[in-house]
């Protein structure tokens, strides 16, 4: 039975048949299911002392109840006062001698709690044992322990259809029966000395099998044996281990060559004189042919069980509990959605250790149905369903998913391409031809990219793009030379078609190309003609390299009724540059609408020869342009013209807006006017919680606002820029008019605004020739901005799914508004983009 617990290897320990060590023989099998007699190794683990600094623990095993119970009552005879501490034992030969049971003593047990009582809070309690492969009288066994697991089991004595036999109060009556059901088992867990949270002590100690698994065994249990419930607690090699978990067979007197633990957590009572003082559980010991590590509720999260994996090799297979999306590379992994935990029906549990619902699909995990993988390290010729069978061009997996989606086709249902971390060319794949300068990864509406795998993930959450670098690469004759580049790397052109933000390029570098004739090396993004649109989401990207004629790495356009509005979240512009505008992103609209939307982005080192260092607009007859800055930083961008960060230019007829939230402007330079920003024509401009600080304009001022544009500015900083006359504000405005209100102006309030609550004074940032743009303590502008301002966090920052709340985070991701200067605890925010905290 693949992947699963053959009754014949479950059973081969119980029944003494071991013919090779890994399952029974035929005959043995049988003979475990037919009526005759059977040396099964019942065990009765019980643990005294709950919740004392004086646990202990003891075991009693047998070959069948009636001798479990008689070794149950004369121990009680003999002990008449508590539980005495004695060795334990379950198993059998390869002869069929022995009496089925296992020797065990007794190595540690304790309890500690977790929460409050009354609110949720449990106490975890665990009996750890020795383990011996030998006959609980000491009689060594000649055939070696494969995986010995102790499964628990309901019996006609146990309580209430579970595998707890008896609780008692610490003044010895019976517990509650209704507490039975609510003993859960639990992984290896310790309390962590300096936090006191609850950790994961050690994998590879509870064990959980599937309901068919657990079938198999009750098929051969004793007589009285009702359920065997799908979980236990393994055996764990520590000394002369074979293979991992394989007690060596014949060991010497005082060889105790394993380690078993038996863990539970049980709820806190209301009243302390009603926790169990005493528990006692039964077990049914059984061999598996196969090697399986469990990862507990308490490990989920946590490197743990891939630990363990590692440790017992590469053999191991690793049980997922639930929907747990822990990565186990190098290991087979299977996900078990229910663990029945009380109750013999096991479509209808009393209690259940996990139960993930319809949710969770249970079986062998592997990639999602919708997904298909690319590898560079893959061998030619794969299908992209698994990591194995990888495509190994990025451009296999895109004309599979374009060409071959309908009915019965290979890429069937595909809407996410995952691809693991490597060097991906646009002319690499069948069809595409070497060194073809008009290669480029042509994006698929409803499509999306996702980069940063290690390639062996089955889940989207597992990866990792920052750890496993995923590069789209324009060099495609890899020499270095901008000649030799692809004209753009990713290609979205529309002519009445759609690419919508549902498409996702999400985990990836993008890096050299180059169009010298229209721009976007690295992104060309547009759409032409009523109905077209080029809108995708891109997110967890870096642009870099990147050279063009108009936006070295992002060129966005809509023509003649078309709309470009991707949404840019998480992207880092670096090192791009544009032989006129925009060194990063260029954004035109001719008649049609371009209202793309930058978040939590970085614009560095970018340069244009003409103007917009970073970023250039350009209006064109009948276009609408509307673009939103929210915690955008802009540094050491470089124009030969206007604008060292941001331009804006063209026909004056076209509205434009632009708006900046909590965003930085540091060190750009512009050899003409606006150091930071250079707008032109009618642009509404709104600066909210920005700082615009140390920019150099030659020609002119930070921020030129020339033509009939508007200006807004509130809560925001300008401050220790370099211009042409120092002795000037560092903001411009030609004819048009604007409102200035809770800012901080160096040289005070330029003429055309009408400023409110106006600060000229240092605002004493950290550092600002090291461009550490925070406030200091003594800072006149900390609690100095209206918080009534901020806008509301339309683009959920802090992603808690409230959209109407103010702007939570400033541009470091720290709260927007904290008390400094008065003493009503009144959050208060500070001006500029950084809150001092």
């Amino acid at each position: 039975m693949t992947g699963a617990l053959a009754a014949a290897g479950l059973l081969a320990l119980l029944a003494g048949a071991c013919a090779d060590n890994d399952v029974t023989t035929p005959d043995a099998h049988e003979r475990a299911r037919s009526d005759d007699p059977v040396s099964l190794g019942l065990v009765e683990v019980t643990i005294t002392g709950i919740g004392t600094g004086n646990a202990s623990a003891s075991a009693l095993s047998a070959p069948s109840l009636a001798e479990l119970g008689a070794l149950h009552a004369a121990r009680a005879a003999a002990a008449p006062g508590g539980l005495a501490l004695q060795s334990l034992a379950p198993v059998a030969n390869i002869d069929d001698s022995g009496d089925g049971t296992i020797q065990l003593d007794p190595l540690a047990t304790g309890s500690f709690t977790d929460g409050e009582r009354g609110s949720g809070g449990v106490r975890y309690l665990y009996a750890t044992f020795r383990v011996r492969n030998a006959q609980a009288n000491g009689t060594p066994y000649d055939t070696p322990r494969h995986n010995l697991t102790f499964l628990a089991v309901d019996t006609d004595g146990t309580i209430g259809e579970t595998a707890i036999s008896s609780m008692q109060h610490f003044e010895g009556s019976p517990a509650e029966s209704t507490l039975a059901p609510e003993f859960l088992p639990t992984g290896g867990v310790a309390r962590n000395a300096a936090s006191g949270e609850i950790e994961p002590n050690g994998a590879d100690v509870l064990q959980v099998l599937t309901e068919a698994e657990a079938a198999d065994v009750l098929a051969a249990a004793p007589t009285g044996v009702t359920t065997v419930f799908p979980y236990g607690f393994v055996t764990r090699c520590v000394a002369n281990c074979i293979g991992g978990r394989t007690l060596q067979e014949s060991p010497a007197a005082d060889q105790f060559d394993g380690v078993v633990t038996f863990a539970f957590k049980v709820p806190l009572q209301t009243d302390p004189a009603d926790d169990p003082f005493t528990v006692s559980v039964v077990v049914l010991a059984v061999d598996d042919s196969e090697m399986r590590i469990t990862e507990s509720l308490e490990e989920q999260g946590t490197t743990s069980v891939a630990v363990g994996a590692d440790a017992l090799g590469p053999a191991a297979s690793v049980t997922l509990l639930g929907n747990s999306t822990t990565l186990v590379p190098g290991h087979g992994i299977r996900r078990i959605c229910r663990v029945r935990t009380a109750g013999t029906d096991p479509s209808a549990p009393l209690a259940a250790l996990v139960d993930a619902g319809a949710s969770c699909t249970e079986g062998a995990v592997s990639l999602p149905d919708n997904v298909i993988v690319v590898d560079d390290d893959a061998a030619a010729g794969g299908d992209g369903r698994t990591w194995a069978t990888a495509f190994n061009t990025l451009q296999d997996a895109l004309t599979c998913a374009r060409d071959e989606n309908g009915g019965g086709e290979a890429c069937e249902g595909v809407d996410e391409i995952w691809v693991a971390a490597g060097t991906y060319y646009p002319d690499e794949g069948d069809g595409q031809t070497n060194n073809d300068l008009d290669a480029r990864f042509e994006l698929i509406e409803g499509v999306s990219l996702y980069g940063g795998f290690a390639g062996v993930e089955y889940a989207r959450e597992q990866r990792d793009w920052t750890a496993n670098p995923t590069v789209l690469d324009g060099d495609i004759d890899q020499s270095g030379d901008i000649n030799g580049n692809a004209t753009h790397v990713i290609y979205g052109a529309m002519d009445a078609g759609k690419i919508t933000r549902a498409t996702v390029v999400d985990g990836f570098t993008i890096r050299s190309g180059t169009d010298f004739g229209l721009g976007g090396g690295a992104f060309y993004c547009v759409a032409t003609g009523a109905g077209s649109t080029c809108s995708p989401t891109l997110r967890n990207v870096v642009a870099s390299g990147n050279t063009g004629a108009s936006g070295g790495a992002f060129y966005l356009g809509a023509f003649s009724g078309g709309d470009v509005s991707p949404l840019l979240r998480d992207v880092t512009f670096t090192d791009n540059g544009a032989l006129f505008r925009g060194g990063a992103l260029f954004v035109t609209a001719s008649a049609a609408t371009a209202s793309p939307v930058v978040i939590r982005t970085t614009f560095t080192g970018d340069s244009a020869q003409g103007d917009g260092g970073a970023v250039s607009v350009l209006r064109d007859i009948g276009g609408t342009i509307e673009i939103d800055f929210v915690d955008v930083i802009f540094r050491e961008n470089r124009t030969d013209g206007s604008g060292g960060a941001v331009d804006v230019s063209g026909v004056s007829s076209s509205p434009t807006t632009l708006r900046f939230v909590d965003t930085e402007f540091w060190n750009n330079e512009a050899a003409d006017n606006g150091g930071a920003i250079m707008v032109g024509g009618a642009t509404e401009v709104t600066l909210t919680g920005v700082t615009v600080a140390g920019n150099e304009a030659q020609g002119g001022f930070a921020i030129d606002i020339s033509g009939t544009d508007d200006a807004n500015l509130t809560n925001t900083i300008v401050w220790g820029n370099s211009q042409f006359d120092e002795s000037l504000p560092p903001i411009y405005l030609g004819s048009g008019s604007g409102s200035a209100q809770n800012v901080l102006i160096q040289h005070g309030c330029p003429t055309g605004l009408t400023c409110t609550n106006l600060i000229d004074a240092n605002p004493q940032f950290a550092d600002l020739d090291a461009g550490d743009l925070r406030l200091a303590g003594s800072s006149p502008a900390v609690d100095a901005g209206d918080t009534d301002l901020l806008p509301t966090d339309i683009f959920d920052l802090d992603g808690d799914g409230d959209i109407a709340e103010p702007l939570p985070l400033d541009l470091a991701g720290r709260p927007r508004a904290v008390d400094w200067a008065g003493d009503d605890g009144a959050a208060a925010v500070d001006l500029g983009a950084y809150e001092r905290q």
